[in-house]
Formats: C-alpha cells, structure tokens, sequence
C-alpha cells in the first residue's frame, strides 16, 4: 500500500503493514512445523518406531489447543537399558517417547488453556455428571421406568 499525500492518516499503508506482519507470522509458524516433522524424520531415521505410537497433534489438535508430535522409538545399539535406576543392567533396550514441538507449542502446552488445571477440572466434572446422566437414563429404559428430560436426569 502507498502512503498518503492527500490528506487521509494512512489507514491503507498501516492496513497493508499489519497484513505483511500477519502473513510473516503464519509463514513463520508454518516452518517451525515444518521443522517439527523435519526432527520426527530424522529420529525415525535413527531408531525404529514403535508400529502404532505415533500422535501427530500438529495436523489434528487436541479440543484444547495442544500441538506437538509424539512418536515412541526402540533405541538400537546402545540406548537406555532396563535396569535398576543408575545401572545400566541387562540387556533389553526400552521404548523412548518423544514430544516433538516448537516454542510456541511449548508455551501454549505450559502456560495455555492446554495447560489450565481449572479448565481440566471443569471437563472432567462436566464427563462424569454426563456419564451418570446417561447411566441414569440406561437403567430407566432397560427397567421401563420413564426418563425425565430435565437438567437432574
């Protein structure tokens, strides 16, 4: 956008800014993702993933906002050892599980609603009443008791 000579405040040149800003961040967010599955190729490459055990949380997000991959691994010649803690005993080798995510993710995983006990509470609690709730509701109908429709049921 141009700036103005003609008297306006410039609304189109700060408008075009914020979007060259806007456009900077989502490209910016779209490398470090790219980045993500970038590490996810290369500790495949390494150790051998565990069939099954990869959650790829960046594509499809959690309700909650959480983002990352999660993928388990077998190390292979010479990784962690089952054992008692500091010995490296035995010779069975362990699956490791990574969480692979960028800062951004990280913080939101932290410090964001991902990470709010208050907010996980209230689902859990929210959960449980509406298992009871159709619980109550199963027994009725297989005891042929009527089911009421209202917000106790």
């Amino acid at each position: 956008a141009k700036e103005s000579t003609d008297g306006d405040d410039g609304d189109e040149y700060f408008s075009g800014e914020y979007s060259s800003a806007r456009d900077d961040d989502k490209d910016r967010k779209a490398l470090t993702s790219r980045l993500c599955y970038h590490v996810l190729g290369i500790v495949h490459a390494a150790w051998p993933p565990v069939p099954g055990r990869m959650k790829d949380y960046i594509a499809t997000p959690k309700l909650n906002g959480y983002k990352a991959l999660h993928t388990v691994v077998q190390p292979i010649g010479g990784g962690a050892k089952r054992g008692k803690w500091g010995e490296g005993g035995g010779d069975e080798v362990f699956p490791l599980e990574l969480q692979i995510r960028t800062e951004d993710m990280h913080r939101m995983a932290e410090c964001g609603i991902a990470a709010d006990k208050e907010v996980k509470a209230a689902w859990r609690t929210t959960a449980r009443r509406t298992s009871r709730r159709l619980r109550r509701k199963r027994a009725a109908l297989e005891g042929g008791v009527g089911v009421s429709d209202g917000v106790n049921a």
